[in-house]
């Protein structure tokens, strides 16, 4: 279950920002008429101050690959940028298919989070804004993160946000987990876990017992990997565990389970063929992985010490739709 961003503004209300209202979405208002009615993104605010046009070949800066540009909204330390940025390229290298650039402006919190300012400008192909800021001391929430807007066109986002705890990001380059954990919750605001159901039919049986994805590519490698069935999703945990990540107990150290292994973290080729199933265009590439022997020893060796991100992590869906 993806919740709204009221419910992530109530969750940072003790955020260095503090939120509108004591609590209540900062998004921008806006009339029935200015919702997006019917057909793909019915319900989402339409944002009419952005534009999507065909990158014309020789402007400069443009590039014919998948781009994630990050704003960091408040200055980070070198360590940790280069988290973020080695995250975004670890994703560039798996999603390449171009889309249209967009310019216009993004109003101010528009995500429904504080202390996110207005972007004006051209976005090639997602903006992912940045925020880390005391929140509630190392431990409790984590992180907040999901897209915010989607393209009309094809329901993938443009614009997302990754907001974190100031203590849990300096405790996590620590020990060495930073970018794993980054690359995580990266996924999360390209669609990963948050746009499964979101003008798709990608999971089956949410809030059920055994929650599966039921995308074709996903499946392929999963079978290939000699996994049975289609791909089991998480299904305990609470609703930002389960229906949103792999399971812990058949995938163990893979990246996109809700727990963060100590060592390796590989996105395995179920991981990046998701991507294609949700709609991207995607390099035959994966990490080297191997799905755990299915023995009660080994499930419990992978499921031993590591990083439950589902305790802290609070993902969010789309609020706006760009034609």
């Amino acid at each position: 279950m993806v919740r709204s961003s009221s419910y992530a503004c109530a969750l940072l209300a003790g955020a260095l920002f503090g939120c509108a209202d004591g609590g209540s979405p900062v998004a921008p208002a806006a009339p029935a008429s200015a919702r997006v009615a019917a057909g793909a993104g019915a319900g989402l605010v339409q944002v009419p101050t952005l534009q999507t046009s065909a990158e014309p070949a020789g402007v400069p800066g443009a590039t014919r690959r998948f781009d994630i540009t990050l704003r960091f909204v408040v200055p980070l330390s070198a360590g940790q940028r280069a988290a973020f940025n080695g995250a975004a390229s670890r994703w560039e290298h798996v999603i390449i298919g171009d889309k249209p650039a967009i310019t216009g402006t993004i109003p101010a919190g528009f995500c429904g989070l504080p202390g996110v300012p207005a972007f004006t400008g051209t976005i090639d192909d997602i903006l992912i804004d940045v925020v880390v800021v005391p929140i509630d001391g190392p431990g409790g929430a984590l992180a907040v993160s999901g897209p915010c807007a989607v393209r009309l066109s094809d329901e993938l986002p443009a614009y997302g946000i990754m907001f974190f705890d100031a203590a849990d990001v300096s405790d996590l380059e620590q020990i060495g987990l930073l970018n794993d954990v980054v690359t995580h919750e990266m996924a999360h605001v390209l669609g990963f876990g948050t746009l499964w159901s979101f003008g798709r039919s990608l999971l089956a049986d949410a809030g059920g017992a055994d929650p599966t994805f039921d995308g074709h590519g996903a499946n392929v490698f999963f079978n290939v990997l000699h996994g049975a069935g289609p791909v089991p999703v998480e299904n305990i945990g609470g609703p930002e565990t389960a229906d949103n990540h792999w399971r812990e107990s058949v995938f163990g150290n893979e990246l996109m389970t809700g727990f963060i292994a100590p060592g390796a973290n590989p996105l395995s080729s179920v991981s990046t063929a998701s991507m294609r199933d949700l709609g991207y265009t995607v390099a035959p590439l994966s990490e080297p992985y191997r799905l755990p022997v299915a023995s009660a020893s080994v499930r419990a060796l992978t499921a031993a010490p590591g990083l439950n991100l589902t305790a802290g992590e609070q993902l969010i869906g789309p609020v706006g739709g760009i034609r």
